[in-house]
């Protein structure tokens, strides 16, 4: 299974995925997470420093919704598809939509309070990364 990490380095997990300065990606097997590569976030407007991160568009589809007649489209298309290679995120936070937008294009979402990408992928090869129970799926104004 390849998973990807949403980080703000390489080396600590992201408080909100939008926003991180990348995705640490493992391929975890046989209980042992190998990472394979640091993607850098130039696929999300937030992560382009972008502060709202809206786009402009016509229909939906996979990783873009509509905030309502009228109004602009936020998409998560970039990042879909730099992800479109892996079956699970792991993160901290991340906005509702995100998430609906990640599983909806067959990405699992996986919300832990650990910090360490290091221990975070290694615990979850092991099948022992705690699932935060409360959830982190934030809401931030759009």
């Amino acid at each position: 299974m390849r998973v990807a990490i949403a980080a703000d380095n390489e080396q600590t997990i992201a408080a909100h995925t939008g926003r991180c300065q990348g995705f640490v990606i493992y391929d975890i097997d046989n209980a042992e997470a190998k990472k394979v590569e640091y993607r850098i976030n130039n696929m999300t407007q937030h992560g382009q420093g972008h502060a709202h991160g809206h786009g402009h568009g016509g229909g939906q589809s996979c990783g873009q919704h509509g905030h309502g007649p009228g109004q602009s489209t936020h998409s998560h298309r970039g990042l879909l598809d730099a992800l479109d290679d892996c079956q699970m995120l792991v993160a901290r936070g991340m906005g509702p939509r995100l998430v609906y937008d990640l599983e909806q294009c067959g990405i699992e979402v996986f919300f832990s309070m650990e910090r360490d990408v290091e221990k975070a992928a290694e615990a979850l090869a092991k099948g022992e990364l705690q699932a935060n129970p409360r959830g982190s799926s934030c809401s931030h104004g759009h």
